[in-house]
């Protein structure tokens, strides 16, 4: 976790506690993790912390928001971000336009859009979408999935699932034989993960056809394309772009403030 969410988390943690004043109320003695972790979070001096916290008069919340408020954004590392999001997007007509600006590595391009036209493979409904990611995956590179035991198993959970869904509980329980069970008897970190999913293969089978049972699946099964996409990322030494790990931490936020409110309503 970056300092930033580790400030906020401290700051959740506390936003029933009384004000951070102290009862003489004398600006300048603060709480010392207070001053160190908003030094940390946006780098800045230790009086310079200490300063912020005196125009908030101790509201860290606020120290926080203006301190960050200050920081000017270095144009370089948003347009590397811009790019290497849109690289991983397949936004082609947009890359056209800015690669005029920046140089991205050809070789990684193509990692990035493989995982994008997977992720948008499984997206669709076609009955042969495992066979088709497949064959996108073997024309990448012969050896990648022969390689990498994860990203056979997401694979064949993904396909797993998708039988379930259509409810051939049957050809499910096949792949979960032939398939899940082999890999993972290769690959013994992956037996957590198959009792994930023939736990809820059971849960699903014994409870038929409910609405419930079926949304379940289909939460199973986009959880099990992202893991793949995930691990199609992670073989070919790619990280998540930057502009969605912010976008992330922005949205974990937003979610844990709001049900903060929430609860106060």
């Amino acid at each position: 976790q970056s300092p930033v969410q580790d400030l906020l988390g401290a700051i959740f943690a506390s936003i029933d506690a009384e004000s951070m004043l102290p009862e003489e109320g004398v600006l300048g003695c603060f709480p010392e993790i207070d001053v160190q972790t908003l030094s940390g979070a946006v780098q800045i001096s230790r009086q310079q912390a200490i300063e912020a916290l005196k125009h908030t008069r101790g509201d860290i919340h606020f120290a926080l928001q203006n301190e960050l408020c200050k920081i000017q954004l270095d144009q370089s590392q948003v347009d590397a971000m811009l790019v290497e999001y849109v690289a991983y997007r397949g936004l082609r007509d947009v890359w056209d336009v800015m690669q005029v600006e920046r140089k991205l590595d050809e070789q990684d391009l193509r990692k990035y859009q493989l995982g994008f036209r997977i992720g948008e493979l499984l997206a669709t409904k076609s009955s042969s979408i495992v066979s088709e990611v497949t064959r996108e995956l073997n024309n990448f590179h012969e050896r990648l999935l022969a390689d990498h035991a994860g990203m056979r198993f997401e694979l064949k959970r993904y396909q797993l699932l998708e039988r379930l869904e259509r409810g051939d509980v049957g050809e499910a329980l096949d792949v979960a034989r032939s398939d899940l069970g082999a890999i993972a008897r290769q690959e013994p970190a992956l037996v957590p993960r198959l009792k994930q999913t023939m736990y809820h293969f059971m849960s699903s089978s014994n409870l038929g056809e409910s609405c419930s049972e079926r949304d379940s699946t289909r939460a199973e099964k986009k959880d099990a394309a992202r893991s793949l996409v995930q691990e199609i990322m992670d073989a070919c030494g790619l990280s998540e772009p930057g502009l969605v790990k912010i976008l992330k931490c922005c949205l974990d936020v937003h979610t844990r403030w709001f049900e903060m409110q929430k609860c106060e309503d």
